[in-house]
């Protein structure tokens, strides 16, 4: 799976990070639409629909993406992201998401709805539904929406949400359970397909030396960048855990700042895609009731 190298709004320029105009100015429309009261749904959708690329040749917006832009500090600017939002905006949207999760109902029924992570097939990866089918023996059921697939998964909503809290309370419990990046692989395609031409540049003689350096520059700032992105979000969860304090509700705002995307194992256990990328398991944390 390809993962982005920089922040979306910006480019690698000359081995440094530079502003990408274009999607620098979608980042502030992304700001402006939160403000103007639009979900984060809404907006992932609005992206999708206007065909918004978010890698080259991806278009595939969600609302865990949508709140992770609106999240990120670094788009304030710091000593290697230059600013695209100024710290106004970024305080507003800010207070307004918190005043919006501070109002949701913590019943349960109402927080199934609530859930910003995407649930994905397990078979073939696409998004699925929640339904509701009253004459099953187990009502609540997660459908693929891939027209080819069609992957059902039957699972009690007491049972979906026990697996999820049990692996938040795991987490908060051992917040070192989450990986940092130079524990797992994390090279991306552009990486690999850079390493490679510049091998090639070794090999093919007379070689152009400019050219070479400034692939090696850049190659660089890349392997920088995707091992930094992914420490400061593993960084940024360890501490969001380690202060967690549980009570008996289910901590919705924990796991919409936390989870990226929710999906099911052969038993139909849960497996949860946290924000830095790292995979757990139901049966790595515990039921929770």
């Amino acid at each position: 799976m390809k993962r982005r190298t920089v922040l979306f709004g910006y480019k690698i320029e000359n081995g440094s990070i530079a502003i990408d105009e274009p999607n620098a100015d979608i980042v502030k429309e992304i700001f402006s639409q939160y403000l103007d009261k639009k979900s984060l749904l809404e907006i992932s959708e609005l992206m999708n629909k206007l065909h918004i690329e978010y890698m080259p040749g991806i278009v595939d917006w969600n609302k865990a993406r949508i709140k992770r832009i609106l999240e990120d500090k670094r788009y304030l600017g710091d000593s290697k992201y230059p600013p695209i939002i100024d710290l106004e905006s970024y305080e507003r949207v800010n207070a307004y998401k918190h005043s919006r999760n501070n109002q949701k109902n913590t019943d349960r029924g109402k927080d199934i709805y609530n859930l910003e992570a995407t649930v994905v097939c397990p078979i073939c990866g696409s998004e699925m539904k929640r339904r509701i089918e009253k004459r099953a023996k187990i009502h609540e059921r997660w459908k693929c929406q891939n027209a080819e697939c069609r992957k059902t998964v039957a699972v009690h909503d007491d049972d979906f949400f026990s697996g999820i809290r049990g692996i938040l309370i795991k987490m908060s419990d051992t917040p070192s359970l989450l990986t940092a990046p130079d524990d797992f692989s994390t090279e991306s395609v552009r990486i690999i397909k850079l390493e490679n031409e510049i091998n090639r540049m070794f090999e093919y003689q007379p070689t152009d030396k400019r050219k070479l350096k400034d692939r090696v520059f850049e190659l660089a700032a890349l392997q920088y960048d995707e091992l930094n992105d992914l420490k400061y979000e593993t960084e940024r969860l360890r501490a969001l855990f380690a202060s967690y304090i549980s009570t008996a509700d289910f901590p919705i705002e924990l796991f919409n700042r936390t989870v990226d995307t929710i999906s099911f194992d052969t038993e139909n256990k849960i497996i949860m895609k946290m924000l830095n990328g790292q995979i757990i398991r139901e049966e790595e944390g515990y039921a929770a009731s």
